[in-house]
């Protein structure tokens, strides 16, 4: 008894209360700091990601490593709390679930307090292109454009842009869909998501070594003939053509159309054509915690 009396105040509606408002404070004074320093110590921070504010540490974000103890002690204030609560409740025989509302609620904020704490460090943002080529989607289906459409004001203003794609899962059936402005590709229960920033033109060069083929965008990289290719640079030669660079190995080559290089094992990589196609620029988002924020919000409303 003396035991469970001196741990009282971890469960105590007083110790949530200051970590509420602790939490409060932290967050509207971090407002201020990432506003103030986004072209400095905060430019690598984006939407949930925490790991920005440890690559490397600065002394502008002491509001943010203060919030992560206040928020560890708010977590297992709620947890021991809402335990002791459900315990009392049935072994004084309430059986009514109405009564376990509350502690509902708090199971649904616990569940958000991880939700945020996987997403911050496991989430991740990239940006690519997608053309009429498929791409695969780290954790979720292969994508490629079909086409792009634009909806305009009466005054010729776009409106909103859709990407007109076809996704399909390895070996699957390709299936339409659209992406617009707040409108993502979604996968995995929302952890995996595509989102379109706006149409572009993407140039693509096509290797051949032999049999083999492969499409690289600028920046991209594939296997051809055993070897790994880079496409580092394009360039017009005038009369000439168009010169692609490409890295194989350690080695960086100029190739155009009917000059191959030799690879050193029989094989000879060669440019085939070198083209431009309509493609949409996109951010690829990788949110783990998603699915976690949907079982929160699911317990929230049992709740209520």
């Amino acid at each position: 008894m003396h035991s469970e009396g001196r741990w009282a105040w971890l469960r105590s509606q007083g110790l949530g209360v200051c970590c509420g408002l602790a939490t409060v404070l932290l967050l509207a004074a971090g407002s201020f700091v990432l506003e103030a320093t986004r072209d400095g110590a905060s430019a690598g921070i984006r939407l949930d990601e925490v790991r920005g504010f440890f690559e490397p540490p600065a002394w502008t974000h002491l509001w943010f490593y203060l919030l992560l103890p206040v928020l560890t002690l708010y977590g297992i204030n709620t947890f021991v709390a809402t335990w002791y609560s459900v315990t009392t409740k049935w072994r004084n025989g309430v059986r009514d679930p109405q009564r376990y509302a509350a502690a509902l609620f708090h199971v649904g904020f616990l569940v958000a307090l991880a939700a945020h704490l996987i997403g911050g460090f496991g989430g991740s943002i990239d940006a690519t292109r997608i053309d009429a080529d498929w791409r695969g989607i780290p954790g979720g289906p292969e994508i490629r454009l079909v086409g792009t459409d634009v909806e305009r004001l009466p005054d010729g203003t776009p409106k909103m842009i859709f990407a007109e794609v076809e996704t399909r899962a390895p070996g699957g059936e390709p299936e339409a869909a659209t992406i617009a402005y707040n409108r993502p590709l979604s996968s995995g229960f929302g952890a995996n998501l595509v989102l379109l920033q706006r149409p572009t033109i993407s140039t693509v060069a096509v290797l051949t070594a032999g049999e083999e083929r492969c499409a690289l965008h600028l920046g991209d990289s594939d296997t051809l003939a055993g070897h790994r290719v880079r496409l580092l640079e394009v360039r017009d030669a005038g009369p000439h053509g168009t010169l692609a660079r490409v890295a194989l190995g350690d080695r960086a080559h100029w190739l155009m159309r009917g000059m191959p290089v030799s690879l050193g094992d029989g094989a000879a990589v060669e440019v085939q054509s070198i083209e431009t196609r309509p493609a949409a620029l996109v951010t690829l988002r990788r949110a783990p915690g998603n699915g976690l924020a949907l079982v929160s919000a699911l317990f929230l409303t049992l709740s209520l």
